[in-house]
């Protein structure tokens, strides 16, 4: 099964808009996505199509995903320095 077709219409839209600086990696029941080499979020694979995540969730990836397009993540992310 090709994972682009478990993610819903709306995030596909925004990935297949960004061009080739993203990628999809499955897990058993998840489905990573990468933009730019920094993961931008995790979507579950049992939704399809104009199912949508429920709540503001979809939204909330494809905020994500933007972000990780141009470049701001946030410090969740980032390697951080040792404390000295």
């Amino acid at each position: 099964m090709n994972a682009l077709n478990c993610l819903p219409k709306k995030t596909r839209r925004v990935l297949e808009e960004l061009g080739d600086c993203w990628r999809l990696d499955e897990g058993a029941k998840h489905i990573r996505i990468f933009v730019n080499e920094t993961m931008a979020g995790i979507v579950p694979k049992k939704v399809r199509g104009d199912g949508g995540m429920p709540g503001r969730s979809e939204l909330n990836v494809i905020a994500q995903i933007r972000r990780a397009a141009r470049g701001d993540v946030s410090n969740r992310r980032a390697v951080l320095a040792p404390a000295t």
